[in-house]
């Protein structure tokens, strides 16, 4: 990795083992590479790449967003340019979704991500979910109740965190974790009664979330988080994005009757 010339790229096999990738992520990271692990439980690799120049551009770009409806679309990317625009936006405090065509959108504002922008050409009953929902969240000690508005705008992220607050129970370094175990099988069981569908293929459903979440948790694990015996709030996102991918965008819908079912 230390010839790794400027604008280059390197792939290890998926011969490597979950140790060795770690080591290929913390060493190209101390290089100031930029790394990436993808693919399943028997092809998963890494891909590295000195992108060097192309950050320090990036950075100087991003300095430039100061006001909230400041953004930058970034075009025409290779997969690993959108690795390191989604690292750096994430570093900087930023937000940002991808776009097609090897786009991704730069904003000081939560930006929607292409699910979202999708939504609108779903069902009619997922277009319902356009209308104001309101969940109360309870403040055991004043006793009162603060409504939480949110609408067909509000972020896909926002969305992901309140599921992860509804259905997380592990603790981890202090950092609450979705458990496999209970709180995945939870998460499936109020799925189902919101999917009718599933009924009938609740098994393969449930085989579905699982090979998602065991996939996202070996993610987690490659990138060092060892020692958690669930998902962090982090991976929880990745886990959900991969659900909403394999499922389609109507799953928005499900996700948003979650909230307003389940007390807060």
């Amino acid at each position: 990795l230390m010839n790794l010339d400027v604008g280059k790229v390197h792939h290890f096999g998926a011969s490597l083992s979950e140790q060795e990738r770690q080591v290929v992520h913390e060493t190209a990271m101390h290089l100031g590479l930029t790394a990436h692990t993808e693919g399943g439980r028997t092809t998963r690799h890494v891909t590295v790449a000195n992108l060097k120049d192309f950050i320090a551009g990036l950075r100087a770009r991003m300095a430039a967003l100061l006001e909230p409806e400041d953004s930058e679309l970034f075009e025409n990317l290779a997969p690993m340019q959108i690795v390191a625009v989604e690292n750096l936006a994430a570093e900087l405090g930023l937000h940002c979704a991808r776009r097609p065509g090897g786009s991704v959108l730069v904003s000081m504002s939560e930006v929607p991500g292409m699910e979202e922008r999708r939504l609108s050409a779903t069902s009619e009953d997922s277009q319902s979910r356009s209308k104001e929902k309101v969940v109360k969240e309870k403040d055991e000690d004043l006793g009162d109740a603060e409504g939480v508005i949110l609408t067909r705008e509000t972020s896909q992220a926002s969305l992901i965190n309140m599921i992860f607050e509804a259905y997380a129970s592990g603790n981890y370094r202090g950092q609450r974790t979705f458990l496999r175990f209970s709180d995945l099988k939870e998460f499936a069981e109020d799925m189902k009664e919101l999917m009718p569908d599933v009924h009938k293929t609740f098994h393969h459903f449930t085989g579905l979330l699982e090979f998602y979440y065991d996939d996202t948790q070996q993610l987690q694990s490659d990138m060092g988080d060892h020692g958690a015996k669930g998902l962090t709030l982090r991976y929880f996102q990745v886990f959900v994005q991969k659900v909403l991918r394999r499922l389609g965008p109507q799953i928005v819908g499900v996700l948003f009757a979650l909230i307003d079912q389940r007390p807060m």
